[in-house]
């Protein structure tokens, strides 16, 4: 699981976030994350987390096969261009 409190950038240098016991991403408080041609797949939790008053940014990006998609909770925002991936699962 990649969290976060702070600033992360998730690229083609590091382009996963796969098979995690939880979510895939977790952004807190007010975190600015920009997710730019990655996958976030395969998780036992939501794709991505964000809430508090961080910012989520998607360019390009497949989000599948999580048990839930993007959550976004209290005055958390997104901004979100070029998704692919509308899959989600569910455990057992």
């Amino acid at each position: 699981m990649w969290s976060t409190t702070s600033n992360i950038t998730l690229s083609p240098s590091s382009p996963f976030a796969t098979g995690n016991g939880e979510e895939g991403v977790v952004a807190l408080h007010s975190s600015h994350v920009l997710l730019a041609s990655c996958s976030v797949s395969d998780n036992k939790g939501p794709g991505l987390d964000i809430s508090g008053s961080a910012t989520l940014k998607l360019e390009a990006c497949r989000v599948d096969r999580n048990v839930g998609g993007v959550w976004v909770w209290q005055q958390a925002r997104t901004q979100v261009g070029d998704v692919f991936g509308a899959t989600s699962q569910t455990c057992a």
